[in-house]
């Protein structure tokens, strides 16, 4: 499958270093941003498309497990962060040795899993409580007389749809198509328009192409390579051949990116670091230098102030839904 993605390039307006990036936001994006220099906006919306892949089931409870977390959206992830059809923390699944949470065919290490909880805990349903949970939120729940009537209610969900499943069965994976519409414009005259398509290269990662009307008409083409759910490589065509990596925490909530353009020879950064409710970024180039920091608010909205410094101080301010 493939990947397009339009993206603002105006500067100051929040941009990717890689168009493949915007693929991982949790939901539709739509972001303004205002300096002393223009305006921007950028509209990311993002589109459940049936896949070519089928998951077999082996196992009816891993198959309601994985109907209850994911409905077998292959690059789902959760405002915690949960990754995948497994919906997995990418520290859980290093746990488990699984390199790549979106890598769907992972049923024998999470009924491994299972069946050491089981063991230890003396019932399936203990077990698939605390795969919710947590071992600590699953004793946590047991001690609380008032929550004990709803300990088991994740795992009562799961033997709900396991009865729509049986040994054998083929059921089609489901994944996120997105697409950009960016457009930026000048206080001193000049626009320029992007759109942006991304849409995964089965779970191995993302292809993303970008078409840029400015001065003239450019087409920037990328491919994502997800390595390791902490690890990704992108090989990409803009005007010339353009290499780089990004690098996540385990959180998934601070990530580093490089890139390099072999025409201009530039080579191009960008960290993004949060803690929330705050966050903070730096990128930059032998041009120029960008801060942001900024708020964010019920894991969806998200409020910056930048500033661009190259040959001259471009302070900006933008906002971020995502919904």
């Amino acid at each position: 499958m493939i990947c397009i993605t339009f993206l603002v390039g105006s500067g100051f307006g929040y941009s990717f270093l890689f168009p493949n990036l915007v693929y991982y936001e949790r939901g539709n994006l739509l972001e303004l941003s205002t300096s002393f220099e223009g305006f921007s906006v950028l509209m990311s919306p993002r589109f459940l498309m049936p896949t070519v892949w089928t998951y077999r089931v082996q196992d009816p409870v891993i198959a309601a497990l994985i109907k209850t977390e994911s409905d077998f959206i292959l690059h789902n992830r959760s405002s915690s962060n949960a990754l995948g059809i497994y919906q997995m923390k990418p520290f859980f699944a290093s746990s488990l040795g699984i390199w790549n949470p979106f890598f769907p065919w992972n049923e024998q290490k999470v009924s491994g899993y299972l069946e050491d909880l089981q063991k230890k805990y003396g019932s399936l349903r203990a077990a698939l409580t605390i795969y919710h949970r947590g071992e600590a939120g699953y004793l946590s729940m047991k001690k609380d007389s008032n929550a004990s009537d709803k300990l088991y209610n994740y795992a009562e969900k799961i033997e709900g749809f396991q009865r729509q499943y049986s040994k054998g069965q083929m059921v089609r994976l489901k994944d996120f198509w997105r697409i950009g519409l960016g457009f930026s414009s000048s206080w001193k005259g000049g626009n320029s328009g992007r759109l942006t398509v991304v849409a995964p290269t089965a779970w191995f990662g993302t292809s993303a192409a970008v078409l840029t009307v400015e001065d003239a008409v450019r087409i920037e083409l990328c491919q994502e390579f997800m390595i390791s759910s902490q690890f990704q490589v992108f090989v990409g065509y803009r005007e010339s051949a353009v290499i780089g990596c990004s690098f996540r925490s385990q959180t998934w909530n601070d990530v580093l990116a490089i890139r390099y353009d072999f025409g201009t020879r530039e080579l191009s950064w960008e960290g993004k670091f949060e803690k929330s409710p705050l966050f903070f970024s730096l990128s930059g180039s032998v041009e120029a230098v960008t801060v942001r920091c900024g708020f964010i608010f019920d894991n969806r909205y998200q409020v910056t102030l930048g500033l661009k410094c190259g040959a001259s101080l471009a302070p900006f301010f933008s906002a971020k839904a995502v919904f």
